[in-house]
C-alpha cells in the first residue's frame, strides 16, 4: 500500500499480524505510524491494507427516507481523486477531469438532498486548491446546505444540510 493514500484516522490491518489499528502519521524514516490500543507499531506500507469495518446496526434512521423507507445504498463519503472516482480518466485533460469531478460531486450532492441525508463528506484533496474551490462554490447553489466545514486539514468538507 502507498502510504500517500492513507489519511490519518484511518483503521489499517498489518498483514503479517492481522492485527488491526489506526494510521497516525508517517515517521521520520517514512514508516507508518499504527495505533493498536495504547501502543505504537512501525509499519512498512506492504505490510498494510486499508481496513473497513463492517458495521452491523438493527436499525438507523439515517438509513431511512423520511417515509421511513431503507435507503438504497448511498456512501455517505465522496472521494473526487480521480484514481477513486474513474481511474480511466488518469491520462486525460486536466480540464475534462475537473469537469468530471465537478459533475460528480454535484450529482452527488443532489442525490444526498433527494435522500434527505444529513451529513456528508467530499474529500478533495489538498493538493493546489482549484478543486476544493469549485466544491465550496458548488455548495453555495444549493438552499438544504446548512454548513460545511474543513476537514481531513483542508483535504474535504464536511456538509450538513437542513432540510
Amino acid at each position: 500500500m502507498d502510504l500517500k493514500d492513507l489519511w490519518i484516522g484511518e483503521k489499517v490491518k498489518l498483514i503479517k499480524s492481522g492485527r488491526i489499528g489506526t494510521f497516525e502519521g508517517l515517521t521520520k524514516d517514512q514508516k507508518a505510524r499504527i495505533r493498536i490500543g495504547d501502543k505504537i507499531f512501525k509499519s512498512k506500507g506492504s505490510n498494510l491494507l486499508l481496513y473497513i469495518e463492517k458495521k452491523k446496526k438493527k436499525y438507523d434512521f439515517d438509513d431511512l427516507t423520511p417515509s421511513g423507507q431503507k435507503l438504497k445504498s448511498f456512501n455517505p463519503v465522496l472521494d473526487l481523486h480521480m484514481e477513486k472516482l474513474n481511474p480511466s480518466m488518469l491520462n486525460v485533460n486536466p480540464i475534462q477531469i475537473l469537469d468530471h469531478q465537478i459533475a460528480a460531486c454535484q450529482s452527488y450532492i443532489e442525490q444526498a438532498i433527494k435522500l434527505r441525508r444529513y451529513t456528508v463528506t467530499i474529500i478533495h484533496g489538498k493538493g493546489k486548491g482549484q478543486l476544493k474551490m469549485e466544491v465550496i462554490h458548488l455548495l453555495k447553489n444549493y438552499p438544504e446546505v446548512h454548513f460545511h466545514i474543513d476537514t481531513n486539514n483542508g483535504g474535504a468538507q464536511e456538509v450538513q444540510f437542513n432540510f
